[in-house]
């Protein structure tokens, strides 16, 4: 199965922690109503309230502070979906609507879990 990702900070909530919260549970009640099957487009995140904490992810750190301007908490958004079944314009209502600032964005033909300790 392809899949497609976009890490996205939604900017208008950065250093609002109530306003990171509802932004946050917005996004993902919105884009679940959206796929109701899920098997299209699926989204999850985190709020951040320091840059230590994106360290337990696989983040690029220069591109989310780039994007960020340094300023915590923020809510992180990671959007995935099948570029077979979903077009990108599916989504850039989310992006807009919320005012999502993509940061990094990947494709590959496959998705493979790997389960085990991280690599160092």
């Amino acid at each position: 199965m392809p899949v497609a990702i976009i890490n996205a900070v939604a900017m208008p909530s950065l250093g609002n922690l109530s306003a990171c919260l509802s932004v946050y549970r917005a996004i993902v009640a919105d884009i679940s109503d959206s796929d109701p099957t899920g098997d299209g487009l699926g989204c999850s995140g985190q709020l951040l309230e320091s840059l230590e904490q994106a360290n337990h992810e696989f983040l690029d750190h220069a591109a989310l502070l780039r994007t960020c301007g340094s300023v915590f908490p923020l809510v992180w958004i990671h959007i995935r979906y099948d570029p077979l079944k979903v077009t990108r314009s599916h989504f850039t209502r989310f992006v807009e609507k919320y005012e999502l600032a993509p940061f990094t964005e990947a494709t590959a033909n496959h998705l493979l879990f790997i389960k085990g300790p991280p690599l160092e």
